[in-house]
Formats: C-alpha cells, structure tokens, sequence
C-alpha cells in the first residue's frame, strides 16, 4: 500500500479477533478501555463489540472487566483435529512420561508457531515449563517448535527465518544463522 491509498478498513471478523487475542492466560480479565487499547481499536468500536460478543456468551462482563465467555470453551472443544491427534498420541506420550519422568508435550505447527495440543507434565517440579494446551509461542523459541521445523519443507523454514524474530525469553536465538 503507498502512502496515497486509504487504510483498508479492518473487517467485522477481523475486529473480533483483535479483542479476542488481547486476552491471556495471565491477564484473563481485562477493563474495556484497556482492551481497546491493545486492540488498537476505538473506546466506541471496542466497547459495541463487546457488548455484541457479551450477549451471545463469547465475552463475559465481570466486575473488573471482561473475560472470555463460555462459549469460546464450547466452540473450542469442537476442534476435531486436536482431539484426534491427542486421541492418538496420548498412549505414547504416557509411555514416555514414564519412561523419562519428563514433561512430555505435543505441539502442532500452525503457520510459524507451535499450539500445544496436549501437555503431560514431568515429576520433576523443580523443572517448570511455562506452556499450556492451546498456548501458541513461535516455533524458533522452543525445542519442539525447532524439531517440529527441522523436519518442515525449506519454503517454510526460510519464511519464518525471512521475518523479524522477536526474543521471547533471555535466551531466545534470533540470528537465522
């Protein structure tokens, strides 16, 4: 887009998702203001949408804010490939807990980051590991992500390596090289 063209209008959807993805695990209620906000939307867009999403039980309204309603929950255990995939590999991801007493984890590449379908943790407690089934981090900063790309068509790889890496932790490698 040059600098003579209008901004492309965000779609509904597109709106939605801005609202919906400011949310996580560790701020899971969140004021209006502030999610429009990290949105990037207008206080008047954020707050009809919300009020939208609140009556049909995607967004609930709390004292504090705003959380992620109910039907989110629903709609997400009506995700069928990750239950299948889980389905199959659970038997085999006990069988190596055992074997290793390790956090064993199954995470499936979508796009450039990894999604945690299912998460088996380790007796070691002393050895956290900060993911969670449906957590989503990039593939370059985590073991699984970067087995999951070793094994990835080169386009893929080269895309990912193409785009700015961003440091996740103190010690993210974000030097393609």
């Amino acid at each position: 887009m040059t600098s003579t063209e209008p901004a492309r209008a965000a779609s509904m959807i597109e709106r939605v998702s801005q609202i919906l993805e400011v949310f996580t695990p560790e701020e899971p209620v969140l004021t209006g203001g502030e999610i429009a906000r990290r949105a990037g939307l207008s206080r008047a867009t954020t707050a009809r949408i919300l009020s939208e999403l609140a009556r049909h039980d995607f967004i609930d309204r709390v004292p504090s804010g705003y959380q992620i309603g109910i039907r989110c929950f629903e709609l997400g255990q009506m995700a069928q490939q990750p239950k299948d995939l889980r389905r199959l590999a659970l038997a085999t991801m006990f069988d190596l807990r055992r074997a290793t007493g390790l956090t064993v984890q199954l995470g499936v590449l979508e796009g450039n980051d990894v999604v945690y379908i299912e998460i088996l943790r380790g007796h070691y407690r002393d050895l956290t590991i900060p993911s969670r089934v449906g957590g989503r981090v990039p593939s370059y900063a985590t073991a699984g992500g970067k087995a999951l790309l070793a094994h990835s068509p080169d386009p893929l790889v080269e895309g990912l390596l193409n785009a700015p890496l961003e440091k996740i932790g103190p010690r993210t490698i974000t030097d393609p090289p």
